[in-house]
């Protein structure tokens, strides 16, 4: 019973850790974006790198959340 109790908190904590870099990367990516939409319009190629990255993360963060 311990040993099962042990593993569930152990998938709890690894999904907590996953949610937070999640999060930290939607983070840094969106300050990203931010600078390139203001101060590099011409690059639309990278913005829509971004744009695209961070609905497959928003995604993922929903997905995680919901577990």
């Amino acid at each position: 019973m311990n040993k099962k109790i042990l593993k569930l908190l152990k998938a709890e904590q690894e999904n907590i850790e996953e949610i937070k870099e999640t999060r930290n990367m939607i983070d840094k990516l969106e300050d990203e974006l931010e600078w390139y939409m203001w101060n590099a319009e011409d690059e639309q190629d990278h913005i829509i790198h971004l744009e695209n990255t961070l609905d497959k993360l928003y995604r993922q963060l929903e997905l995680l959340e919901k577990l």
